[in-house]
């Protein structure tokens, strides 16, 4: 499946990704957030054997990559980790799409404050809603 980058801008408009090295404390950080902010927290990681049960080695061939032992997976190149973690995050990335519609529509009739970008929003204009809602304002 290829998104157009019009679909994936709508589907992403109120989505943080939170990226790193490995056991660079994303999680932890997320988690930390999420229990501050009351937001949700879709950890790809924990939901990685999911999708590859789901997925196809034809289309996903990064999520299906078999690494005969530790020294492949850890010795490859920095070119060749960097395309395989692009590539795995790209094919994962239908499957969060795909998976979390529900959880938009959940979120946004939730009574929380939603905050959301149209194109005819301005930059001006949401850093003040922003401001507001957290009373930034009086801060200045």
């Amino acid at each position: 499946m290829i998104f157009q980058d019009n679909v994936l801008k709508e589907y992403l408009k109120n989505v943080y990704f939170v990226t790193g090295t490995p056991c660079g404390g994303k999680t932890t950080i997320s988690r930390e957030l999420a229990n501050r902010h009351n937001i949700l927290v879709y950890d790809i990681d924990e939901q990685f054997e999911k999708h590859q049960q789901v997925s196809n080695a034809a289309f996903q061939p990064a999520m299906n990559k078999k690494f005969k032992d530790a020294d492949e997976f850890f010795l490859r190149t920095v070119d060749d980790y960097k395309k395989w973690l692009l590539d795995n995050t790209r094919e994962q990335l239908d499957f969060v799409l795909l998976l979390n519609e529900k959880y938009y529509w959940d979120i946004k009739g939730s009574g929380y404050f939603w905050l959301e970008r149209t194109p005819q929003s301005t930059v001006k204009e949401t850093a003040d809603k922003v401001e507001r809602y957290f009373g930034l304002v009086n801060l200045l």
